[in-house]
């Protein structure tokens, strides 16, 4: 016996002997290449060992773990530790016999990531094993050791932020882990959760509650909180709103320090105050709170209030047709999912905007419809069935004019109504004076024979269309000026020659002469109504001079020049400095002065200047005044 002692359930093999190994029971076993036993050493510290045979077959090419089947001896891993780290963590792997080691990770442990007596690692959001492989000894024999570390990534746990809910509302929890493969979540407590074992349940608690998120990874293990604070409701209002509408919500006059947020949205504050007008109604329903404090009111109490879309309902325009004809109804702002028409046999659909319409007689149609069972509206239409022994009369008036209709004196009774009324009688007797309104208005001059045969007459009465061309204007020949016209339906402009467009609301037009202009305005009933506008054009002579000038050779302003107007000669134009000396003379239209005097330039200054004209009119007229020379 040598002596050598391989290290706790590692081996080694005595060159000329066998193999030998320490078991997990402290004894030291050795087997002799080619012999018939087990030499087991009770105390390999023992000066004088006991020991003790196992007496087996041929050893020839075996080892011990051939023979033995115990756990005395523990074939594979020497070591084998659990770790805890936080992700992205720098970790050192380092076994407790110094040697030179061979790491890999059990996914792949034929894969050599590194070789050397210890491994730095990053920690990783998921469960990596690693192993190291080594090996020492001496010449005589070998010793392999081997070590495996399991390293689990800790939870680095975050319940979410703190959540203010009303009663009666719902919220989803913003939970992470701060791993990949979590093995274990768990909240508590579980009241008011849809599923306490999901990192992000949905939390609908009827009182304010902490809940304790418990994240379990391996071994490891992590936690954290979050409240959700329950406000209370203190007074609920519905309040159905037009669709496209804006509302004006107020909160009770108990209330002060009022604040207006969304509801389950308590950190984005709207507005201040008891007063509170949110942005156009929507088709989804809404729902504002305002929270404050009052007398007998604790702080925090909240008002809230639903806003209901309500459909902006119209059943469309009342219409008159003969009998036996047909109509397309044209409802509109009603919910696209359900138009809801009151029963009639004469529509040829109930459920939809536009059905078609044969009433027999004079007939009402209700409609209905609602994206809130609570918020319903409602319109109607008339469709006027006139009979074939009508007659009809279409009448054009101005607004506030005294109208008077009338039907012939031969039967018995006449009655007049409002064809969108006829419960009501207007008037009797073959007369009928009525003061023309800014609406077109059907009345019915209603005759009775002795036999009782009945005639309706219908008169029309339509409203002359407003127009106005504006106040007359006075332009400069070759001067332009546009119309503005607003609300005009069918515009015709006179004398149309002088129009690009004579049609055009905003025509620009260019007189040569004083002009008087006629705009007339008429309407898809045939009613007309008719404006004028004179401008008048201004043909004076006068010579544009200016009052300033720069001959300092750049191209721009170098001369003093005179723009003329209507003028067919220019008798004199001459400039004198402030001494009273004549600098410049000319009657050439077209020459200007450059402010030089006998080749020399002139001071800059003011100066005279006259100028002697003859207007197209043949006046002859002179301008004076001043102009600056400037460099």
């Amino acid at each position: 016996y040598t002596g050598y002692q391989p290290p706790l359930g590692g081996s080694g093999w005595i060159s000329g002997l066998g193999q030998i190994e320490l078991g997990r029971d402290g004894k030291l076993y050795i087997i002799e290449d080619g012999g018939s036993n087990i030499i087991v050493i009770n105390n390999p510290d023992d000066d004088v060992p006991v020991f003790s045979l196992i007496p087996i077959p041929s050893t020839t090419g075996l080892g011990i773990s051939d023979h033995i089947q115990s756990e005395v001896f523990d074939a594979g891993i020497d070591y084998t530790d659990t770790l805890c780290a936080a992700v992205s963590s720098p970790l050192v792997l380092l076994p407790d016999v110094d040697g030179e080691y061979w790491w890999a990770t059990s996914d792949a442990p034929d894969d050599t990531i590194s070789i050397g007596s210890s491994l730095l690692v990053s920690v990783a959001d998921s469960l990596i094993e690693y192993i190291a492989t080594g090996v020492s000894g001496t010449e005589c024999f070998s010793i392999f050791n081997q070590y495996q570390w399991s390293v689990f990534p800790q939870p680095d746990v975050d319940a979410g932020p703190d959540k203010t809910i009303q009663t009666g509302q719902s919220t989803t929890l913003d939970a992470s882990t701060g791993v990949a493969d979590a093995t274990f979540v768990i909240w508590f407590p579980s009241t008011g959760l849809d599923n306490p074992f999901s990192i992000n349940p949905t939390a609908s608690p009827t009182v304010t509650t902490t809940y304790t998120l418990t994240v379990q990874n391996g071994p490891c293990q992590g936690i954290d909180q979050v409240t959700v604070t329950v406000l209370p409701v203190s007074v609920t209002e519905n309040v159905c709103a037009i669709v496209g509408s804006q509302n004006t919500l107020n909160a009770p006059d108990t209330l002060a320090n009022v604040q207006w947020y969304l509801a389950g949205d308590p950190g984005n504050i709207l507005a201040n105050g008891n007063t509170f007008s949110p942005p156009v109604m929507g088709t989804t329903q809404i729902t504002y709170v305002a929270s404050g404090t009052g007398p007998n009111t604790p702080a925090g109490a909240l008002y809230a209030v639903t806003l209901i879309p309500q459909p902006d309902l119209k059943a469309g325009d009342d219409v008159t047709i003969f009998a036996g004809e047909s109509v397309t109804l044209n409802a509109t702002g009603g919910d696209q999912s359900g138009y809801t028409w009151a029963f009639d046999a004469s529509l040829s659909d109930l459920t939809i905007a536009n059905p078609v319409a044969t009433p027999a007689v004079t007939t009402t149609y209700y409609l209905s419809s609602a994206f809130d069972a609570n918020c319903l509206s409602e319109d109607s239409v008339t469709i006027t069935v006139l009979n074939q022994n009508s007659i009809q009369d279409t009448l054009c008036a101005v607004v506030g004019d005294q109208i008077n209709l009338s039907v012939p004196t031969t039967f018995a009774t006449i009655e007049w109504f409002d064809a969108a009324n006829q419960s009501t009688v207007l008037g009797t007797g073959a007369s009928f004076s009525i003061s023309a309104t800014a609406s077109a208005v059907t009345y019915i001059g209603r005759g009775t024979d002795a036999a009782g045969n009945i005639t309706d007459y219908y008169y029309t009465l339509n409203p002359n269309p407003t127009i106005d061309a504006g106040p007359d204007r006075t332009i400069l020949e070759g001067e332009s000026y546009t119309f503005n016209i607003t609300g005009g339906a069918n515009l015709q402009w006179e004398p149309a020659q002088l129009f690009a467009d004579p049609t055009s609301a905003t025509p620009t037009v260019t007189p040569t002469e004083t002009t008087t202009f006629t705009v007339t305005n008429t309407t898809n009933e045939g009613c007309q109504s008719s404006d004028q506008v004179i401008i008048t054009v201004k043909s004076d002579s006068y010579m544009l001079i200016p009052s300033g000038f720069s001959p300092n050779g750049d191209g721009v302003n170098d001369e003093l020049r005179i723009v003329p107007f209507n003028v067919t000669q220019l008798v004199s134009f001459v400039v004198y400095n402030r001494w009273g000396n004549k600098v410049f003379e000319t009657n050439d239209i077209t020459q200007g002065w450059d402010g030089t005097y006998k080749e020399q330039l002139q001071e800059v200054g003011t100066y005279v200047y006259y100028a002697t004209a003859i207007s197209k009119d043949g006046v002859e007229y002179t301008q004076k005044g001043n102009t600056v020379l400037m460099r």
